[in-house]
């Protein structure tokens, strides 16, 4: 979403909600951090080339947004409800 829709997005977090009657549900997801990149662990056991793309662990701070509820059908993206 962007723009005026984005700044009406319902906030708490789970709430479920559409931009119109044929539009596909979307679940608000909360802000939060994660890290990313192997762990010390992980790096003992995949391969120095999958090691080098895994490097260096980091956090990842991400905003709260809006996930689809479900895989968009064919008909629902042939109709532009998406």
């Amino acid at each position: 979403l962007a723009g005026a829709a984005f700044a009406q997005l319902p906030t708490p977090v789970g709430a479920v909600f559409n931009d119109c009657t044929d539009c596909p549900d979307m679940v608000v997801i909360p802000a939060g951090e994660v890290e990313m990149g192997a762990t010390a662990d992980d790096l003992a056991i995949i391969s120095p080339q999958q090691a080098a793309l895994e490097q260096p662990r980091h956090k990842v701070t991400l905003h709260s947004f809006a996930m689809g509820r479900s895989a968009v059908t064919r008909a629902q993206f042939s109709r532009g409800t998406t």
